[in-house]
């Protein structure tokens, strides 16, 4: 029987392997590979146990930067590759990507980084910004490969020659299972009114007070119109909303609050549109290739990533970021199209969807591993 080879994945939570890399963890194991998953223990350990993978928590303090706890991060991950002495190391996120990829370099184990998205870390200039360009330029110096999901990241990674042209590669996001984000699953009950849902972390970069402002002046002119509100309070977060102002929105009837669902799929099919008006620094927004999936009409901001889904007036919209009078335009135009119209967008989504499917990603992850080992 043929050795398992062994890879580490690391990410800052477990919320985040389960909801954007369990598929990714399922391919590879059925590849004949040992998963070790290194990351922030959390509400969604059962979830994680059920994929058969090694589990080690860490403590990955994704919001703060502390040289000591920092320090002892490092130490961390340096004993578990020492330990378990893997043949591949996926690095996801900030530290990980920065203290994964460290303690990989120390054994020589070829490393594969995904950036999915800046973050807050290049949102300001200041001392985690510098901190984390310097940090990023030494711990992927070795990288094998770095992958991008939008093009503005690569080209900002190789201008701080954090990365180069031969081991910068995109990649078409986190990818998205076509099989099971597909609208013909669902049994869908007309909608008494058009219904719009934005599913996001609920941060303020998510152009959550956009979404709400645009509702306004929305239900002013349609007033049966819906909109849905779907996601987690991150209280540990400094822009995260609070569920004192969501309750006020709700009081208000503007929106109905969701909360955080680990099936976001009845959901989407259920709306006649989704909708993200970020103005965070994405990568591409896994909520919207299942939108498109789910042949749903999109309407998000034209920012990167985000555009990256939307061909605007084919398949959705495309709004000014931070301007919520734009968005409530897009939803105007929308609101005022004909059933025929918006059924050549729900077919264009799920035809644009295809450029995004999960597969291949895997492939162009097996190729990078493979080419390594």
């Amino acid at each position: 029987m043929e050795t398992k080879k062994k890879i580490i994945l690391s990410i800052n939570t477990v919320w985040n392997v389960v909801n954007f890399r369990a598929t990714l963890i399922q391919f590879l194991q059925n590849k004949n590979y040992e998963v070790f998953v290194l990351a922030q223990s959390d509400d969604y350990d059962q979830e994680l146990s059920l994929l058969n993978v090694h589990f080690i928590s860490l403590p990955i303090n994704s919001q703060k930067l502390s040289i000591f706890n920092d320090l002892k991060l490092l130490l961390i991950y340096i004993w578990y590759f020492y330990k378990i002495k893997p043949d591949t190391y996926l690095g996801y996120t900030i530290k990980p990507n920065i203290y994964g990829s460290i303690a990989a370099n120390i054994f020589n184990i070829p490393i594969v980084n995904n950036i999915n998205g800046l973050g807050k870390a290049f949102s300001f200039k200041g001392l985690l910004s510098s901190f984390a360009r310097y940090a990023y330029k030494f711990a992927l110096k070795n990288s094998k490969t770095i992958f991008f999901q939008n093009q503005e990241d690569r080209d900002f990674f190789i201008s701080k020659r954090i990365a180069n042209d031969l081991n910068a590669r995109l990649l078409p996001g986190s990818g998205v299972d076509l099989d099971a984000f597909n609208e013909d699953l669902f049994d869908k009950h007309p909608n008494q009114s058009f219904t719009f849902i934005l599913i996001a972390r609920l941060l303020k970069e998510k152009g959550i007070f956009e979404y709400i402002q645009a509702a306004r002046l929305t239900l002013k002119d349609f007033p049966d119109t819906s909109f849905l509100l779907m996601g987690i309070i991150d209280e540990n977060n400094p822009s995260s909303l609070s569920a004192d102002q969501i309750h006020d929105w709700q009081e208000e009837g503007i929106i109905d609050f969701l909360g955080a669902k680990d099936d976001v799929r009845p959901y989407i099919a259920q709306a006649d549109c989704v909708v993200l008006p970020s103005y965070y620094n994405e990568g591409t927004p896994k909520c919207l290739l299942e939108a498109a999936s789910m042949s749903k009409p999109i309407i998000t901001t034209d920012w990167k990533g985000c555009r990256d889904t939307v061909d605007h007036g084919i398949n959705g919209f495309l709004c000014k970021p931070k301007d919520a009078h734009d968005l409530y335009l897009c939803f105007k135009k929308i609101l005022g199209m004909s059933a025929l119209e918006i059924q050549k967008l729900k077919s264009s989504s799920r035809k644009k969807a295809k450029m995004f499917d999960e597969r291949i990603v895997f492939n162009k992850y097996l190729e990078s591993i493979e080419a390594n080992l």
